[in-house]
Formats: C-alpha cells, sequence, structure tokens
C-alpha cells in the first residue's frame, strides 16, 4: 500500500515521467555557444553536450540521427555552399555525405531500408532519395522553377511514404506521397503557412508547425478524422521573431520543428519563452508538459532516438 502511494506521489510531482523521459537522447539546434551549432542531451532536459564546434562563418543545423550509430547528418555552409554532412556525436570525423554543387538540406534517415530522403535545388527545390553513401537513386517531385518547391521531407517510420510541405497551391502546406514519388495528397488545406509535418509511428496522427493563428504554433491532425487540434500556446509576441516569411529562407536557420518520439509516447515541439525558441515535451495525450531548455538562446529543431544501452 505504502509502495502504491508513494508511486502516485511520483507520477503526480512528473518524477516518473522525468524517468521515462532519460531512456531518449534528443540532438537539437542551438546558439548558445554564439554560434548555431548541434547539440546532444537526455529528453529530459539532462546531460547536454555540444557536437560541433566551428565557430564561424554559416551555422550547422537541421540535425537528425543516424540509424543504428552514434552518428548525426546535418546541413551546414562548410566549404562554401549548403552540403548534407555527417559526424560523430563526439564532434569527429565530419564528412560531406553529399555534393552536388548546389543547395542541399534537410536530410531524413530511413530505419527501414537505410535511404536518405533530402532536399536539392535540381533545378529548383525537388526532393531526391539517396542510399547510405550518398548516391542519388531517385528524384521524387519534379518541380522547375523557383515559383514552386517542395521541402521538409520526412519519412514514415514504415518507410512506405514521405510527408513533405510544397507551395503548389499557393501557400505551404503540408502533402503526402509513396516512397517512390506516386500519390500524392494534401493532408493540410488552409490560407496559412504550415511546415515540418512529423508522422507519427503508428500513421495514424501528424505533426506539423503552422501560422493559422498569427504566430507558429505546433498542431497535431489526426488522419482518420481530419480533426486538427493545436498542442502549443506561444504567446503573440512571438509572431515578430518567427514569421512565415523567414522560415523558408536558407538563411533564416529558424528551425522549430515538432517531431515524435521513436515509440510515439512524446513530443518534442517549440515553445516561445524569454523572447526566444526554448524545446517542450508533452506526452502524446498533452497531460504532461516539461520545458527542458532554460536559456537566452534559440533552441530547436529537436530529433529522437532511444539512448544506447
Amino acid at each position: 500500500m505504502y509502495r502504491s502511494l508513494y508511486a502516485l506521489s511520483l507520477l503526480l510531482s512528473g518524477q516518473i515521467y522525468a524517468a521515462d523521459l532519460s531512456q531518449y537522447q534528443l540532438v537539437f539546434d542551438s546558439n548558445r555557444s554564439g554560434y548555431q551549432e548541434i547539440h546532444v542531451m537526455d529528453a529530459d532536459g539532462k546531460n547536454e553536450f555540444q557536437v560541433t564546434h566551428r565557430r564561424q562563418g554559416m551555422p550547422d543545423h537541421d540535425a537528425r540521427w543516424i540509424p543504428g550509430k552514434d552518428k548525426v547528418g546535418f546541413q551546414s555552409y562548410r566549404k562554401g555552399g549548403w552540403r548534407i554532412w555527417t559526424i560523430d556525436i563526439s564532434g569527429q570525423s565530419p564528412k560531406l555525405f553529399t555534393d552536388y554543387g548546389n543547395y542541399e538540406g534537410e536530410p531524413n534517415w530511413s530505419t527501414i531500408n537505410k535511404e536518405v530522403v533530402f532536399t536539392s535545388y535540381r533545378p529548383t527545390m525537388n526532393i531526391f532519395v539517396a542510399d547510405s553513401r550518398g548516391h542519388v537513386l531517385r528524384q521524387l517531385t519534379h518541380f522547375k522553377n523557383y515559383s514552386k518547391i517542395a521541402d521538409h521531407p520526412r519519412w514514415s517510420a514504415d518507410g512506405k511514404y514521405i510527408t513533405f510541405i510544397s507551395n503548389i497551391d499557393g501557400d505551404y502546406e503540408v502533402f503526402i506521397m509513396d516512397s517512390d514519388g506516386n500519390h500524392t495528397k494534401q493532408l493540410t488545406f488552409n490560407s496559412s503557412a504550415d511546415f515540418s509535418p512529423s508522422l507519427s509511428p503508428d500513421g495514424e496522427n501528424l505533426l506539423y508547425l503552422s501560422e493559422q493563428h498569427g504566430q507558429f504554433e505546433s498542431y497535431l491532425l489526426n488522419i482518420n478524422t481530419g480533426k486538427h487540434t493545436k498542442i502549443s500556446s506561444n504567446p503573440k509576441n512571438s509572431e515578430n521573431d518567427y514569421r512565415s516569411e523567414l522560415m523558408e529562407g536558407t538563411s533564416s536557420f529558424r528551425s522549430l520543428a515538432p517531431t515524435w518520439s521513436p515509440d510515439g509516447q512524446w513530443i518534442a515541439y517549440y515553445c516561445y519563452e524569454q523572447k526566444n525558441a526554448e524545446i517542450c515535451i508533452a506526452d502524446k495525450k498533452g497531460k504532461f508538459v516539461k520545458r527542458i531548455t532554460h536559456n537566452n538562446f534559440h533552441d530547436g529543431a529537436p530529433s529522437w532516438r532511444f539512448k544506447p544501452k
């Protein structure tokens, strides 16, 4: 009985949730060192460390875990252009992953087939799939000029689908397509900018970022019912710092993407605190919310994995 009461008190105090969160790691962007760099921390906000240390030029950002390895892929302006790089989380062995000769970014590794989906200016922003060595296997979208683009591609957990954004209807909306580029379907329909889609591991819900109410908030879309639920509550003054026209510029570094934990139990998302972007965690029902970064700098673009044992 006493043990049960003690467990209940831990649950109510949030300590059980904190213990659960410690089994995950997040890689994320932060300019807390004075430059936009890649950092790693446990999902409870502890054991944070910095991965990249360029401290000059353009930033490193939009990092994503490479499955099964202590490595991340990320976007960087090293060597005079936006390219995709990989690096050990120890900060060792940075390596160029793709080198088309124009903009390349937004890499996302599939946990199923080791393929990588990314965007590249070929000739405008289109979506491509590469193998684990960076060799392009196929092109999924085929826009020809700068008026229409595709961006922010993410794999589904089963490797069968890719979510992305495009402005083909006049503003940025969320779409989903088969992994071969066929059967494209539009998922959001509004007059505001929608970004950074992330499909839950079970395929039933979609996280995305939207400016529907004047400032960026994270939303949850139930794929079956079509119901949209706002899961963040950012103040209206955040609209001055994070506007849709800033999000797609390759020099804006406004990485605010919401993402799912690999088991679909948790959500990491952007929360506007102290006049800057922070990272918050919520359970999938939104009943437990925890802010895990606390500083006066920009933190964003979290990506999850289970901590290696």
